[in-house]
């Protein structure tokens, strides 16, 4: 505790802890890739099948291969997490810019023991909030801090305790493939999505699918005679996870579209004829598309076209040796740019640090998180 926020950082800054590094203190980005490759290896849990997919791949004059890693992601709101508190014997009032007056009242009243109805939620004006105030950690620790000191209580989280103590969203591995008959038409698609579950911490998957990791994967607007979506999880309580936007389209319209670019640079089609043809049972999506087309565009001012960022892609025609492979390291410079940091333990809950280092926290005054 501290009269300004400033006092608080510097009174923190001084302090010498030892840190217990815990069980996710080897976690790192590319351990969890590799489980998540290993997942992809075996058949999920099947989210949506017309026709029969895999079979259709094999018989097709070409196939398509792709695989595409999206990252954790975090919200990183121009704002950081705050919160003002103020817990009496007869309630409590709580400011704080949420997304979610419903779950910050229960958590307060959790915390204090009052009836919900003593507890009162002024919510304000937001700088940002994307799906992360969705979540009442940043309320819950205002509240404990005022009940404690007997006082009102503003609870400022710096840059770095927002950037470590985020809800991130999910990593997922997406296995494609595809398959064109001789004129170069799709006639299968497979997705397979291999994921950390963000719906599991509400409970158990209804029928074993999390609709964030398939959302925008399924249900495709696209025509197209046999195809297969399954996802497999990962679960890793090491890395706390919450929506992020518009969550599984975020991702999946991402990776769905850049593969379906692929599939037309394969059969030597226009990307815009392909999915027109493609749209052919969707008038509404056609005529959408349609438009976008006939807006004025100048190529002296269109930045230059680079490849589809997949990770790996090849397309070949099948029992032959010859082969077509694409690579692009676009999506690795986006991740860094806007995804957590390489390792991912770092940006995890509780990072290791070394005995007498500064809290891997971050600068988090007024309410702070102490060790036992």
């Amino acid at each position: 505790m501290a009269d300004t926020y400033w006092q608080a950082v510097e009174a923190r800054r001084t302090l010498v802890i030892e840190w217990d590094e815990g069980e996710a203190s080897t976690l790192d980005s590319a351990s969890i890739r590799a489980q998540l490759v290993a997942l992809a290896e075996r058949s999920g849990v099947v989210a949506q099948t017309i026709g029969d997919g895999i079979a259709a791949v094999a018989n097709a004059a070409t196939r398509v291969f792709a695989e595409y890693d999206v990252p954790f992601v975090h919200h990183a709101t121009m704002e950081p997490m705050n919160c003002t508190a103020f817990v009496r014997s007869d309630g409590c009032d709580v400011w704080a810019p949420t997304q979610n007056q419903g779950d910050a009242q229960r958590v307060a009243a959790e915390v204090t023991g009052l009836p919900k109805e003593k507890v009162r939620i002024h919510t304000t004006l937001s700088g940002g909030g994307f799906g992360r105030r969705l979540e009442p950690d940043f309320v819950s620790e205002a509240v404990r801090v005022s009940q404690a000191v007997g006082a009102p209580v503003k609870a400022i989280w710096t840059r770095e305790d927002d950037m470590r103590n985020g809800f991130y969203r999910p990593t997922s591995y997406n296995r494609f493939s595809a398959g064109l008959d001789a004129s170069g038409r799709l006639v299968a698609w497979t997705h397979r999505i291999a994921g950390t579950p963000l719906r599991l911490k509400f409970g158990p998957l209804e029928k074993g699918i999390d609709d964030s990791l398939v959302d925008g994967a399924v249900d495709l607007p696209y025509a197209i005679p046999n195809l297969l979506v399954d996802q497999a999880t990962l679960e890793l309580a090491a890395v706390p996870r919450g929506p992020w936007r518009s969550v599984g389209v975020s991702h999946n319209g991402f990776v769905t579209e850049c593969f379906l670019d692929e599939i037309a640079v394969a059969g030597g089609r226009d990307p815009f004829e392909l999915r027109r043809e493609l749209l052919r049972d969707k008038p509404r999506h056609r005529r959408t598309l349609q438009v976008s087309q006939r807006l004025p565009q100048s190529s002296a001012t269109l930045a230059p076209r680079w490849s589809p960022p997949s990770a790996r892609c090849r397309v070949g025609p099948p029992r032959r040796t010859s082969s077509w492979s694409m690579k692009s390291s676009w999506m690795r410079r986006y991740a860094c740019r806007s995804s957590m940091p390489t390792d991912a333990s770092s940006a995890c809950a509780r990072p290791a640090a070394a005995a007498g280092s500064r809290s891997p926290s971050g600068d988090r005054p007024c309410a702070s998180k102490w060790p036992k």
